[in-house]
């Protein structure tokens, strides 16, 4: 009996430190936006893709999202420049500042100014994942999509490339978002996703709503 009590503490004190832990990673972030003499925008929406918070900014052109963790992002539907997604990195307070009508820029994780514009419209293509299934066995999701999407090509390490993206980086990389939650490369998500749970595959060769991450393009990700 003394045996199963100190094994029982032993699982509960593991458990607690668990939660501890993961309670660390998750902090509040603060948003706010202003126009460019300073004055803040109030009413602009925001959500959080984690855990599903939204809401708008207050007076004083501020919202703080709860609990969300280093590997989150979050949508902000901008007036004059469309929504736009950021990454939250490193970062426990976001200042997006108006340029223009359309226009505005933040300092990023690394301290780097990022600017943001109105989405310019990108070429796309879709791909209906169980149609192709019902006619072609594919093995994976790089699989599905070698030879399948024109413009985009896949090494033989995997690693990929959209044609006609706008690369500001060393990487031609494209960003990959699963269920709008901002993921690794197409190599590590291959790994992650069975092709039989996928629903859609879009990819786009400009990525202007998600920031100079989106500039190699961004390969959109639904699961069923």
């Amino acid at each position: 009996m003394k045996y199963i009590y100190f094994f029982l503490m032993f699982i509960f004190i593991g458990a607690v430190s668990t939660a501890q832990e993961t309670d660390a990673t998750k902090r509040p972030v603060s948003v706010k936006i202003i126009d460019k003499k300073g004055r803040p925008i109030k009413n602009v929406v925001l959500s959080s893709h984690s855990n599903t918070q939204k809401g708008k900014t207050d007076r004083a052109g501020q919202f703080i999202f709860l609990y969300v963790s280093d590997d989150d992002s979050i949508t902000v539907k901008l007036p004059g420049a469309g929504q736009i997604i950021i990454p939250i990195a490193g970062m426990d307070s976001i200042e997006i500042r108006r340029s223009t009508t359309r226009s505005y820029y933040y300092l990023g994780n690394d301290s780097q100014s990022v600017m943001i514009e109105k989405a310019k419209t990108s070429p796309s293509t879709t791909l209906d994942v169980p149609e192709l299934l019902k006619k072609q066995y594919f093995s994976s999701l790089i699989d599905l999509l070698r030879g399948n999407v024109p413009g985009l090509s896949i090494g033989y390490d995997n690693s990929a490339n959209i044609r006609g993206a706008s690369s500001f980086h060393m990487s031609t990389e494209p960003l990959v978002v699963v269920n709008g939650m901002v993921q690794g490369t197409l190599s590590e998500v291959n790994n992650l996703l069975n092709v039989n749970d996928i629903k859609t595959v879009e990819v786009l060769k400009h990525g202007a709503e998600y920031g100079v991450r989106g500039s190699n393009g961004v390969i959109l990700i639904k699961t069923k």
